[in-house]
């Protein structure tokens, strides 16, 4: 990747091995007045199987309505130490980020939250809609799932009108005829 004028690089070594922690910022400065004012924060685990990392990103909207990374950092775990230090690289690295017009979007990473909250107080914080949805996604329907398999009283108790509906007929017991169970078990909206 060719380095930009203007660009900050921090590295942070804690030990000279490689299980230890590289990590790393890069940000082209003045970049916020061309984006729009959302800072999105999320990491993901590399699949690096024998060095097992984190990767951290911050990136934003431009004005051709493209997601641009405007940070990154490579971390051994995703805990609040990491974050808040990434965090706090980032408000260098970013030019009037500390300000009440930059919200900043993130899922429900308990490190994450407590670093946004400390060190930008002023910044709107929200919840990442995706990630919300996953997470009903896995925790509710999951339970539903475990109902249907477990047995007969916790399957009614989850699925009151799943007991004599087919996969192609409509919910025979609910208020609403638009719901149909499909084959997952799940009711969904026809």
């Amino acid at each position: 990747m060719p380095i930009q004028v203007g660009s900050l690089i921090g590295i942070h070594l804690r030990t000279l091995t490689l299980s230890g922690e590289l990590s790393f910022v890069l940000q082209p400065r003045g970049i916020l007045r061309y984006c729009e004012k959302v800072v999105a924060l999320d990491a993901c685990f590399t699949k690096n199987k024998k060095y097992p990392t984190q990767l951290f990103l911050a990136s934003v909207v431009d004005g051709n309505s493209q997601i641009v990374p405007q940070a990154y950092a490579v971390a051994p775990v995703e805990n609040y130490e990491n974050w808040s230090w990434f965090v706090h690289n980032l408000q260098i690295s970013i030019q009037g980020l500390r300000s009440e017009a930059v919200m900043i979007v993130s899922d429900r990473q308990k490190g994450l939250e407590r670093a946004v909250t400390e060190l930008l107080p002023c910044n709107p914080h929200i919840h990442c809609g995706h990630h919300l949805k996953m997470n009903v996604a896995v925790h509710v329907f999951q339970n539903l799932l475990h109902a249907k398999s477990e047995d007969r009283i916790s399957h009614e108790h989850f699925l009151p009108c799943s007991s004599s509906c087919d996969t192609n007929e409509t919910a025979q017991g609910c208020e609403d005829p638009q719901w149909r169970i499909n084959s997952g078990g799940f009711h969904s909206r026809v």
